[in-house]
């Protein structure tokens, strides 16, 4: 009888995502492609928005800079677990329709 590798429901977000010792935060991992990729993409274009409105301010105090910096690598590093966990699903994907 063949064992089947039961996947974790939720998987931690990266380390830097965590901003401790121990993970706090995680995704779901059964959540459909299109879910996780609407919540990935959804971080990315915050990031994009959060840096073209940066970009209009003329005179920005070093704060400033540093607070927009923690923001963006959260929210990068969340956004690049969950495209990660896509690109492993896609390949899978991929394996199994070779297969049939």
């Amino acid at each position: 009888m063949v064992k089947c590798e039961k996947k974790p429901l939720f998987v931690p977000l990266s380390p830097a995502s965590q901003a401790v010792g121990e993970n706090v935060l995680f995704f779901n991992a059964n959540a459909s492609m299109d879910a996780v990729y609407e919540c990935a993409n959804a971080r990315f274009q915050a990031i994009i928005n959060l840096l073209d409105m940066l970009h209009e301010f003329k005179s920005s105090s070093p704060n400033n800079a540093a607070v927009v910096s923690s923001v963006a690598s959260f929210l990068l590093n969340d956004a690049n677990t969950l495209f990660e966990e896509l690109s492993g699903l896609a390949l899978s994907y991929d394996k199994s329709q070779l297969d049939v």
